[in-house]
């Protein structure tokens, strides 16, 4: 049947500490891969190794000198200060070991001790703290460890061993979701940090096993399923940069470094981790508000070292190159990417990539006008499966971004019922709603205060499964949207999402959309959506932080923020309902309540504009122009008008001073259609819009791995 490492208690003859280790079944197909790597007897192993410290110690002395001082005069500065398990001493523990292990001067490790100390004695109650301080405490016991006594070993070993037991209690997460890495890995740092000590051997034996198979059959599986050959992370950007791409990425190197297993090249998740940082981040430096971002997110320290990893393990110019974006902010974190970064890899700028892209597993195309512009036109547009959590119901959504975010996501993230009745829903985001007044919307949504079932008219929520071992027809539940088709050259960018499954059957039975961004700062949506009846009404929406701006002798209408300027023409439906919905009261209202966060941020967005046919069928096609520019030059606006609709085919055109653009959608059938660009009097593009994914072999190479 298969082995059991059985439920024992270990006794430590230093502090009488009784340690219950967790059961952990191992089954005999499982046991060949479970320690095909042996964990090394030299120290230091964790992050570094001791043929690295010579290398080390002259990259401290020399291109990361300056790194290396910051840090040194930070730890000189907090000396005298009182040991404390708070925010600082994590932070501070690790770096008094990295200034031991670069000078070898004792009194740093004697400091780095009184932390071990602190977590001999007790059990960090608050789960965050306790997490964070159990991979530090590991690389700091491995650090200094020819300084330990026998008696220091056993007692540091208890108090590694109590945290990791209190976050054993922790309810696991699914595969998918950033929780599982930063709780329930990382014991994985401990099991390292213990490997072939003769005390406590049942435990680390134990949490070894349970570790590597956690590594291999479900971490970085999940990952690769949701990143693919093209990277990123369902949970956007700011849980993945603090909770996914800096956890996982010192767990892998922790692994290399202490068992000699590269098990980066298994992982092509982390390996594009970058490029998908570097197209989600707007002109401005910002990130992408995807699923449940602040928009203040922006990289940080925390970020410079997956960065800095990636550099060096794979080779990466562009990781080199956002790594050296980030600002040393805080001198005492400068381990976590001094440590392995590796001055020899070439740094490359991204104006060398492509200015748009599609992450094809998540369904995130990004597009820019360029990459060197500060005043550049920017847009995100996504249609994907359901992974994980902090994931909106949000496919065929997009937002926009000119000197400001004009078209936005909005909401707050907090734990309050504003997440589950609105921001995590449809109606928060810029794509369209189909409003059936009898369906019921699960409640079944994690929120601290209130339901998740308002009534929003937007699409379901999906129990998607939460192990990346689920059966194939499990998985297939959370594929509810998918990006179609795409393209990029020169002059635009174009993708088709098809967003139907996203929706309850009962209402929509199709809902595709077409997104063209037409260089630099012209964009395009056209969106078929069949109905199951024409009861059931459909709503076109967009976001804005401040009041739209209406032009009282049309249906096109105009937002503004920051230094820029949205104009926004509809052209489809002929008859609409516009109505501006928002202000004081009103800010984030659903099914008539509003529903307001307890959390604040600065992008939360006050706004929307509905856009509805005037008369009511089973299907609709919507037609938007959008022409984002800087503010106070809207008298440069392009002639944009309807040359022919019928039941076959849209054609829509655009002009300006020296170009045109003719584009033709398909009314019905499948997706596609046809774009001329004529600039100067000379056709230059004259073709069919592609109906599968289209990359150029440009973008092929920097996704081979």
């Amino acid at each position: 049947m298969g082995r059991m490492i059985k439920a024992i208690r270990g006794f430590s003859s230093s502090y009488g500490l009784c340690i219950l280790v967790l059961a952990v079944v191992v089954f005999s197909a499982d046991v060949g891969s479970l320690f095909a790597a042996e964990v090394c007897k030299e120290r230091p192993r964790i992050l570094v190794t001791g043929k690295d410290l010579p290398a080390l110690r002259a990259k401290c002395n020399g291109a990361g000198k300056e790194m290396f001082d910051g840090l040194k005069k930070r730890v000189d500065e907090q000396f005298g200060g009182k040991a404390t398990l708070d925010n600082n001493g994590r932070f501070n523990m690790p770096a008094c070991a990295t200034v031991y292990l670069i000078t070898g001067e004792e009194r740093y490790a004697e400091k780095a001790k009184e932390w071990l100390e602190l977590l001999s004695k007790t059990t960090i109650q608050n789960s965050w703290t306790c997490l964070e301080y159990i991979p530090v405490a590991a690389i700091t016991y491995d650090w200094i460890y020819p300084t330990l006594s026998g008696e220091e070993k056993e007692r540091f070993a208890d108090g590694m061993i109590r945290q990791v037991e209190r976050i054993k209690t922790m309810w696991r997460h699914s595969d998918y979701n950033n929780h599982f890495l930063l709780e329930h890995m990382s014991q994985l740092h401990v099991a390292l940090t213990l490997a072939n000590e003769e005390h406590h051997q049942e435990v680390w034996k134990a949490y070894l096993a349970e570790s590597e198979n956690r590594l291999k059959k479900h971490v970085i599986p999940a990952m690769n399923e949701m990143g693919g050959d093209d990277g990123g992370d369902a949970e956007g950007f700011g849980y993945s940069n603090w909770g996914v791409g800096r956890p996982l990425s010192l767990l892998l190197l922790a692994w290399q470094t202490a068992t000699g297993e590269n098990v980066f090249d298994e992982c092509s998740f982390m390996q594009w981790i970058p490029r998908w940082n570097i197209y989600g981040r707007k002109p401005d430096g910002t990130m992408c508000r995807s699923e449940d971002c602040s928009s203040r997110h922006r990289w940080d320290q925390g970020v410079k070292s997956t960065f800095s990893i990636c550099a060096a393990v794979y080779g990466d110019e562009y990781a080199q190159w956002a790594q050296e974006q980030i600002a040393i902010e805080f001198p005492h974190l400068v381990w976590r990417s001094l440590i392995p970064w590796d001055p020899a890899v070439a740094s490359k700028a991204p104006s060398n990539l492509p200015l748009a892209t599609v992450f094809r597993p998540l369904g995130h195309v990004f597009t820019r006008s360029s990459w060197d512009c500060p005043g550049a036109s920017w847009g995100m547009f996504q249609c994907g499966p359901i992974f994980a959590g902090h994931q909106h119901t949000d496919n065929n959504s997009f937002v926009i971004f000119k000197r400001g975010n004009l078209a936005i996501d909005t909401g707050v993230y907090d734990g309050s019922s504003h997440r589950p009745n609105y921001h995590s829903r449809t109606i928060a985001h810029n794509t369209i709603l189909v409003y059936d007044k009898d369906e019921v919307f699960t409640s079944d949504v994690w929120n601290a205060d209130g339901e998740g079932g308002s009534n929003d008219g937007g699409q379901r929520r999906v129990n998607f499964p939460v192990r990346v071992t689920a059966s194939a027809a499990e998985k297939a539940v959370r594929d509810v949207g998918k990006i179609t088709a795409f393209k990029n050259c020169k002059e635009y960018c174009y993708a088709c999402g098809d967003a139907s499954k996203s929706y309850s059957s009962r209402k929509l039975k199709n809902f595709t959309r077409q997104f063209v961004h037409l260089r630099p700062d012209t964009f395009v949506v056209f969106d078929r959506v069949d109905a199951t009846s024409a009861s059931y009404p459909k709503t076109w929406l967009l976001h804005s932080m401040d009041e739209p701006l209406f032009d009282s002798q049309s249906s096109s209408f105009a937002v503004e923020y920051g230094g820029g300027r949205l104009d926004v023409w509809t052209l489809l439906p002929k008859e609409v309902k516009t109505e501006t919905v928002g202000g004081p009261g009103k800010e984030f209202w659903v099914d008539g309540k509003n529903y307001p966060p307890q959390g604040r941020d600065p992008g939360a967005g006050a706004w929307r504009v509905e856009v509805r046919p005037e008369k009511e069928a089973e299907s609709e096609l919507f037609l938007h122009v959008l022409y984002a520019s800087d503010a106070g030059k809207e008298g440069e606006l392009p002639n944009v008008s309807l040359k022919s609709v019928d039941k076959t085919n849209v054609v829509v055109e655009i002009s300006g001073e020296n170009d045109r653009v003719l584009l033709t959608f398909g009314a019905k059938g499948q997706t596609g259609g046809n774009i001329t660009i004529i600039q100067n009097g000379k056709k230059v593009i004259s073709e069919a819009l592609p109906r599968s994914v289209i990359l150029p072999e440009r973008e092929k190479e920097w996704r081979t791995r």
